[in-house]
């Protein structure tokens, strides 16, 4: 097998990495033309008080305790590394949305209460996202913002963020493609360029994959999701996968890596769609995946997270972490951050970076927190300092969640197309 390459383009890493699978970088610094769309109804914190001046919300014997906790885990000083570059970066001027999301998962799975502030930020930045449908990765935005949000909701059910998804999957449904009812970069813009033509694809078998994932575990959760959204995804990824394995797009049949079956399997199992054949492909192959995941195109991080989550529900994460924990822990620089490849290497690496160093730290974190908490439990009582409905740790809201400023969350809109390469091509 042959695969046409491209020019991927290789930033700083405080611009956040490259997202898209054809080499177009939805996390780079934008122009300061345009504010984001605003914010969707319901985007509001919530009713709880700010906590007082000087005062990060956190219960003074609660922290402490889950910070003994936290140091019990294998690579917790390579956690603690990612944990500072990632406190000092997140959220910053540019947009680099999914690394953002990733650093609000490590907020919430820490379950410190001081993190409260970087989790309601992260869950701001999510819920203006998802209503995200004019930039050119408009569709990453919306279905990792979904995710999140997802998870988040699954951990704690409030009710803006229940509000957000409901508005964001309205927004799926007018973005999905006609013809092929899978997500691509934004409508249409895979075959009016005629970028599918040039090795690349109608839409992007990752994005579909994960707005399937979010839209089921939104669904399995509670949240009314509307039913057009979940039979267009299911219906673009069993047109595009062999044997429950989905390649990049429609006209496109590279794979690299089972990362796009396992994020869609995060949404499978919470649905309990166990005849699916893509939930078969995961069950029975994504224990030889581990070794493959560099091989995913254009954005390591999106491959590592997708086989993660995966891997946690499947039982077998703790192979996941043997095989690569140590591994990325050892690419960290003096920062803290450290680096994921992709592409087998062929195109290199984008060095240590915001995304990479949140996807890493979430994995230590997920050895022994469960990221996707099981569906059709009553969430628990909350009080300061006790445990939080699912995750297995302490709630960062254990004490309210605090106001944010707008002014405070990052501002722009992301670069619009074209993209700068081909893609990947399966020759034949």
């Amino acid at each position: 097998m042959k695969h046409v390459g491209f020019a991927l383009v290789v930033l700083a890493y405080l611009v956040g990495g490259l997202g898209a699978q054809d080499g177009r970088n939805p996390f780079s610094k934008p122009p300061p033309k345009k504010e984001d769309p605003p914010p969707n109804p319901g985007a509001g914190a919530g009713p709880a008080p700010a906590p007082a001046a000087g005062d990060n919300g956190a219960a003074p014997g609660n922290d402490e305790k889950r910070l003994k906790e936290l140091k019990s885990l294998n690579h917790y000083d390579n956690y603690e590394k990612a944990l500072g570059y990632i406190k000092k970066n997140f959220a910053g001027r540019d947009w680099r949305t999914l690394p953002d999301l990733w650093c609000g998962l490590v907020f919430l799975l820490d379950g410190r209460e001081e993190h409260a502030a970087d989790l309601e930020k992260a869950i701001s930045i999510g819920k203006r996202k998802i209503m995200d449908d004019k930039a050119f990765n408009g569709n990453w935005f919306v279905a990792y913002s979904a995710l999140f949000l997802a998870i988040v909701y699954a951990h704690e059910p409030l009710e803006d963020v229940k509000q957000a998804l409901e508005a964001g999957f309205e927004v799926a449904i007018r973005t999905a493609e006609d013809d092929t009812k899978g997500w691509g970069h934004n409508k249409g813009w895979g075959t009016s360029s005629g970028y599918y033509k040039r090795g690349g694809a109608k839409d992007l078998g990752m994005v579909t994959a994960t707005m399937v994932a979010a839209a089921l575990l939104a669904r399995e959760h509670g949240v009314n999701v509307p039913k057009k959204v979940i039979d267009y995804g299911l219906q673009n990824l069993g047109s595009i996968a062999r044997g429950g394995v989905v390649p990049y797009g429609t006209s496109n049949s590279f794979v690299g890596c089972l990362s796009k079956s396992a994020s869609a399997f995060v949404g499978l199992h919470a649905a309990k769609m166990s005849s699916n054949p893509i939930y078969g492909a995961v069950t029975s192959g994504l224990a030889r995946d581990f070794a493959n995941i560099e091989n995913g195109h254009a954005y390591g991080p999106i491959h590592f997270f997708g086989d993660a989550m995966a891997a946690q529900l499947v039982g077998n994460y703790g192979d996941m972490a043997s095989k690569w924990l140590g591994t990325l822990g050892s690419r960290q620089d003096g920062e803290g951050a450290t680096s994921m490849g992709h592409d087998g290497g062929k195109r290199g690496s984008d060095g240590a970076e915001l995304g990479a160093t949140a996807v890493y730290a979430l994995m230590i974190l997920m050895q022994k927190q469960k990221l996707i908490p099981p569906a059709g439990r009553k969430p628990a009582a909350k009080a300061p300092g006790a445990p939080g409905s699912g995750g297995g740790g302490s709630s960062p809201f254990g004490r309210g969640r605090p106001k944010i400023d707008d002014k405070d969350l990052p501002t722009g809109e992301a670069p619009k197309g074209p993209t700068t390469g081909n893609g990947n091509k399966d020759d034949k």
